[in-house]
């Protein structure tokens, strides 16, 4: 067949093939790159999850700052730094929970919820031990005597050291176990397909 075609034919179907040709290697390499960005973008997003979940790791850091603050010095101006910590860590929780891959991700929902449930019981315990670290300041003078917090005060004070520990567990399990690994996916599915698109690059040149 191809012996009894007219050279004009030959010419016409050579190019209409290499047409054919070329625009075939310029969709894959389109398809690639496109392919390439949302995976760059699939990483940055998990990366900024990933930056939010160190800003409440931060977050935790304060409070327990504030709150050793308060224990060795209650006063006005101690129970407000610590009261405005801890809301600034219920807003940093709040705020991660509604994060659109957080929500897609039946792992870090549960997780958020778990984190909320704790934050709520750590600021009621925090109210009530401040209220008892009040009281106290108000009937008895450290001036001149050296008194040692409430049994009860005692007690709340190791729960909120202990709501600090468990929640900042929480916080870096998050991390470790699902942004870190998904991040991480992301960005070798981008390595791959940018090899594979300069490959369909260097056919097409």
């Amino acid at each position: 067949m191809w012996q009894n075609m007219k050279l004009s034919s030959k010419i016409y179907l050579g190019f209409g093939i290499i047409v054919a040709m070329t625009a075939f290697l310029g969709f894959m390499s389109w398809s690639g790159v496109k392919q390439l960005t949302a995976h760059f973008e699939e990483s940055g997003a998990w990366n900024e999850v990933d930056v939010q979940l160190e800003r409440q790791i931060s977050s935790l850091i304060n409070v327990d700052r504030y709150l050793a603050d308060y224990r060795l010095n209650p006063s006005t101006e101690t129970s407000q730094e610590y009261r405005t910590s801890s809301d600034k860590m219920k807003s940093l929780v709040e705020s991660f929970a509604t994060e659109t891959l957080v929500k897609a991700d039946a792992r870090l929902s549960r997780h958020c919820a778990e984190m909320i449930k704790l934050v709520d019981e750590y600021q009621r315990d925090a109210q009530e031990y401040i209220k008892t670290g009040t009281e106290q300041s108000r009937t008895i003078s450290r001036r001149f005597e050296n008194v040692q917090q409430s049994g009860d005060g005692n007690g709340l004070l190791a729960k909120l050291e202990g709501g600090i520990h468990e929640m900042a567990k929480k916080a870096e399990w998050a991390m470790e176990q699902v942004v870190d690994p998904t991040m991480e996916a992301a960005e070798s599915k981008a390595q791959q397909t940018e090899q594979s698109t300069i490959m369909w690059a260097i056919s097409l040149s």
